[in-house]
This record gives structure tokens, C-alpha cells and sequence, in this order.
């Protein structure tokens, strides 16, 4: 009776620490922020994609310096950093992640910005939207 309860706590412990860090980012322990800017619709998807860039990637400096990792034009999505993470260990990368979207009906691109230290402590999710909105209204807005 004993070695079953036991058998079954190791396998417990073990479903709860290997993914432990991937089970907390789906669960929503990550400290994430939206924000949202509208733009000129005069602007294309590839000119809206590229001032978020700009705009983010310097912003987003912390432990480890994020880079582009996924576009799609056509679709109007742009992600920096290890927004979607594709197992374990990518999931334990601290720093910051991006996420953006267009809409083109309402022109409005619309973010997610991620941020934890290690042990998911948070990073200044908040402030970095602002930051982001207010340079990117400015770019966004002329022409």
C-alpha cells in the first residue's frame, strides 16, 4: 500500500516540476500587459509591422536581448522574443516577448508584451506598453 503512495507522489512530483515552467506560462503566471494604437490606414501591414519592431526591440532590453522570430504579412502578426514557446526549456527563457496584431478594419494594432526574470519574477510589463504606445502613436499617426 505504501510503495503505491509513494510511487504516486514521485510521479506527481515529477508531472509538476519537469514542465514546471511551461505549466505557470499557461496557466498565466507570466506578468503580461495589452495595449493598443491606432494608425493611419494609409500605412501597409509591412510599414505597421516594421515601426512596432523599431519601436519594441529597444524597449524590450532586459536579461536577454529578444530579435524577430515570427511574421506574417499578409496576416498582419509580428512576434519578438519567445512569445510562443516551443518546449521546456524555451519556456524557461526569462526576458522580455511580444506579440502584435493588426486589425485593419478598425486600424488598430493591438500587443501583448510578456516579462518575468527568472522564478517568474516579475519585469516593468506595464511601463514598457506604455512606453511602446506613446512612441508608437507618434509613428503611427503621421503622414
Amino acid at each position: 500500500m505504501f510503495k503505491h503512495i509513494r510511487l504516486g507522489f514521485l510521479i506527481l512530483v515529477f508531472i509538476v516540476t519537469m514542465p514546471g515552467c511551461s505549466v505557470l506560462e499557461y496557466i498565466w503566471l507570466v506578468p503580461r500587459a495589452n495595449g493598443e494604437v491606432s494608425f493611419n490606414p494609409i500605412f501597409s501591414n509591412t510599414e505597421v509591422l516594421d515601426a512596432f519592431a523599431q519601436v519594441a526591440l529597444p524597449e524590450l532590453k532586459s536579461i536577454s536581448q529578444p530579435s524577430e522570430t515570427y511574421r506574417n504579412v499578409g496576416k498582419g502578426v509580428i512576434e519578438i522574443g519567445y512569445y510562443h514557446e516551443a518546449g521546456i526549456l524555451e519556456a524557461s527563457i526569462a526576458g522580455f516577448s511580444a506579440q502584435a496584431e493588426i486589425d485593419r478594419k478598425r486600424h488598430i494594432l493591438t500587443f501583448v508584451i510578456k516579462g518575468a526574470e527568472p522564478y517568474y519574477m516579475p519585469l516593468p510589463v506595464d511601463e514598457t506598453v506604455q512606453k511602446i504606445t506613446i512612441k508608437l502613436s507618434q509613428k503611427l499617426g503621421k503622414r
